[in-house]
């Protein structure tokens, strides 16, 4: 009467409990499902003493799969605080979360379909089977393996969440994180999965501010600003400048070249005997090669 449908053949188990100082080294189950004949299909257990988790399930040949979690992670879990332990049961591997954070996760063998036609345990010791003493606040089974991973643990002190919100009629009413219900599906069909109501929850605060961002490229050059040229203007030719002082006397030139000879002069007239003759004009001057004074 507890899974009159059945258990899908994957499906998540999150229990959210304590241990008592007495109790906190038991090896105890979380869960544990028999069939008819009293032969074990699942078993969840905590090991105190070996601070360990173990799932075991019936393989598809009948025989036992044992799959031991032990890593450093799960210590917390034996701190006598309240702390949720989820297990995300797929078809060919097993997860283990504490707190809503992937501790480990094995690879698994093929299983075989649940027959859940014998009695169901919760929170009792391996040793004699009595109920052990620990404050449980909850045990859920979901017929999705990804709840497991999905939940958000709203519950958890210092944490907010939004309320899911459901469109289907018939559902529970709002919760926090996730629906608290019971859902399964028969084990006759391991590959179906049951149909659980849509949910879309609200919109997010915003988040934090991010961090700052790489260094850009240099950008172009801006436009000038008011009363300001642009390197263009400020390139063009300016004004004719005023004349400057007269420069000092410089050195004397080199010597020019010879000028040509001059024309002859005219002749004068002939003396009578025993007279001087009387000199004729003189020629013009000689013209220089101005090429050559400079």
């Amino acid at each position: 009467s507890v899974f009159p449908d059945g258990i899908s053949h994957e499906y998540s188990i999150i229990a959210t409990f304590r241990l008592r100082k007495t109790t906190k080294k038991d090896r105890w189950f979380v869960l544990q499902i028999f069939d008819k004949s009293g032969d074990s299909q699942v078993s969840l257990i905590v090991d105190g003493a070996k601070k360990t988790v173990e799932f075991l399930a019936q393989g598809f040949l009948k025989n036992s799969l044992l799959y031991v979690f032990k890593n450093r992670d799960l210590h917390a879990l034996f701190d006598r605080q309240f702390h949720k332990l989820g297990v995300s049961v797929e078809s060919n591997a097993v997860s283990i979360y504490l707190d809503c954070k992937l501790i480990e996760r094995q690879v698994t063998a093929e299983r075989s379909g649940m027959n859940v036609s014998g009695r169901t345990f919760i929170t009792t010791r391996v040793e004699d089977g009595r109920p052990v003493d620990i404050e449980l606040q909850e045990i859920l089974l979901f017929c999705d393996p990804r709840i497991a991973d999905l939940d958000r643990c709203c519950d958890s002190s210092g944490v907010t969440c939004e309320p899911v919100v459901t469109h289907n009629p018939t559902a529970a009413p709002l919760v926090t994180g996730y629906l608290h219900r019971m859902l399964s599906m028969p084990a006759q069909l391991p590959t179906d999965r049951c149909h659980c109501p849509t949910l879309k929850g609200l919109k997010g605060d915003p988040g934090p501010q991010g961090l700052p961002g790489l260094k850009g490229d240099k950008g172009e050059p801006g436009q000038p600003g008011p009363g300001m040229l642009s390197v263009e203007q400020q390139a063009q030719k300016g004004d004719q400048g005023l004349p400057g002082i007269p420069g000092e006397k410089g050195d004397a030139g080199l010597p020019g070249q010879p000028g040509t000879p001059g024309k002859e002069g005219k002749r004068g007239r002939r003396g009578k005997a025993g007279e001087p003759g009387v000199s004729g004009p003189p020629g013009p001057p000689g013209k220089c090669d101005p090429e050559a004074v400079k």
